[in-house]
């Protein structure tokens, strides 16, 4: 048996194959189970915490709220971003005097959305790179939080928990 083993290098490649990936799949195992045990408990909470019309209360920080003052061709008095860093939503609003229209979407469809032109300019636009960043599946939280900070004085931003479907 010996001399058919070893005059077959393509036996100890396969073997050899084997064996790495017997170590990487006994590496890889806990943290894939550490992930489903979280992502479970995280759905687990998420259904529990659900309202009765199928809303779940998510966290919102506000990030930016201005005011324009050019009545001119737009009524536009005041604009606002708040960001939910868990769930991965942002909540637009702006407010013409009369109406408020508000919409809670995705990351992506802020920075790909005629929000984009609305949020890109003063004194909003430092809110855009970062924006962009969460859109691209990253996690702004403290680089955002940071900026807030630094525009208002080392203050928090406002939080609310608004009642949304996800």
């Amino acid at each position: 048996m010996s001399v058919a083993v070893t005059g077959r290098p393509l036996f100890w490649f396969a073997a050899a194959f084997f064996l790495v990936m017997l170590v990487v799949s006994l590496v890889q195992t806990p943290k894939v189970l550490r992930n489903a045990a979280s992502m479970l408990t995280e759905l687990d909470r998420r259904e529990s915490a659900k309202n009765g019309d199928g809303t779940v209360p998510v966290r919102f920080h506000k990030a930016c709220e201005w005011r324009r003052d050019d009545r001119g061709q737009r009524d536009v008095i005041e604009r606002g971003v708040w960001v939910a860093f868990d769930e991965r939503r942002v909540a637009v609003y702006e407010f013409d005097g009369k109406d408020t229209h508000a919409a809670v979407r995705l990351p992506d469809e802020v920075v790909a959305h005629e929000w984009r032109e609305r949020i890109d300019e003063e004194p909003a636009a430092w809110l855009l790179p970062h924006l962009d960043r969460f859109a691209g599946g990253q996690d702004v939280r403290t680089e955002l939080l940071a900026d807030y900070a630094a525009r208002h004085d080392g203050g928090t931003p406002p939080t609310i928990d608004w009642a949304i479907q996800l």
